[in-house]
């Protein structure tokens, strides 16, 4: 079995069953939850064209897209697909890294890439990614699925369009 084949395993027995008892939808390296406002948490697994039979590298991408940004966004004319949201469309994103000294041997040469290779070791990342997944990405996700704290977060960005931003999100800046 190549690498490839592990990590599209590791995605459907371990990772997306993980996601999905926490409360997320979808599968196949693209998991959200939906905010009654109609607002996206993504959670994206992406892999990086440098991958190999031998050795996957994915990053493990966050995101939050509130509804009337992607309602913007769209009559700005970007094509959404029709399974929803990517965290590419995200108003606020953060690439979760394998930081942990505990999945160093996992690392890639860039510290934003997990690399899945095709060895023993290999059988490790699963479990360890889909508990980092479930016990600082979802809730991480649901914390900024609450308007205010979303404003809170991108405040510290200081984004160009601050104000358009939180005029289109309706939460009052205090």
């Amino acid at each position: 079995m190549s690498a490839l084949d592990r990590y599209r395993s590791m995605l459907r027995d371990i990772v997306g069953p993980a996601l999905r008892e926490a409360g997320m939808r979808g599968s196949r390296g693209r998991w959200w939850l939906r905010s009654p406002l109609g607002d996206h948490g993504i959670v994206e697994l992406r892999t990086s064209t440098a991958s190999s039979r031998d050795e996957v590298e994915f990053s493990a991408v966050l995101a939050v897209a509130p509804e009337p940004w992607l309602a913007d966004r769209a009559a700005r004319g970007v094509v959404m697909p029709r399974t929803g949201p990517r965290a590419e469309d995200g108003l606020w994103r953060e690439v979760l890294g394998p930081e942990s000294a505990m999945l160093a041997r996992f690392r890639a040469a860039d510290p934003s890439w997990w690399a899945f290779p095709d060895d023993p070791y290999a059988e490790g990342v699963g479990p360890t990614l889909a508990d980092l997944l479930v016990e600082v990405a979802v809730p991480r996700i649901e914390e900024l699925l609450d308007r205010r704290q979303l404003v809170t977060e991108l405040r510290l960005r200081k984004l160009a369009d601050w104000e358009r931003i939180v005029a289109m999100l309706g939460v009052p800046v205090t």
